[in-house]
């Protein structure tokens, strides 16, 4: 199967007419759970597949940029907080959106 990358690039989070978050401050972190600080750090991604005709690549961008307002720490990155703790820091550093096609046929079974 050969996977053809057509395009990939950084999205922002789009906050609409504002522009900014609400809680637009430059100090804004998550902090982590127990849970986070005793699993190892590492890069998760995830992949969404559409069966022809798929949405626009536009579209989908849109959507993601629009998440990525709601969900900031999606678009943060893990750091340290004022008082040395690891956290989220909500700096809008934006997404990976990765466009690519494959050329595999559907099989049932």
């Amino acid at each position: 199967m050969k996977i053809t990358v057509m395009s990939s690039k950084a999205v922002k989070p789009a906050y609409g007419s504002g522009g900014t978050p609400c809680s637009a401050a430059d100090d804004a972190v998550v902090p982590l759970t127990v849970f986070d600080k005793v699993n190892f750090d590492q890069y998760i991604s995830g992949v969404t597949l559409f069966h022809p005709p798929a949405p626009p690549h536009r579209a989908l961008e849109l959507g993601l940029a629009k998440a990525l307002a709601v969900h900031r720490m999606w678009a943060g990155r893990l750091g340290v907080d004022a008082g040395g703790n690891r956290a989220i820091l909500l700096n809008d550093a934006r997404a990976r959106l990765v466009e690519a096609t494959a050329d595999a046929t559907e099989k049932s079974g």
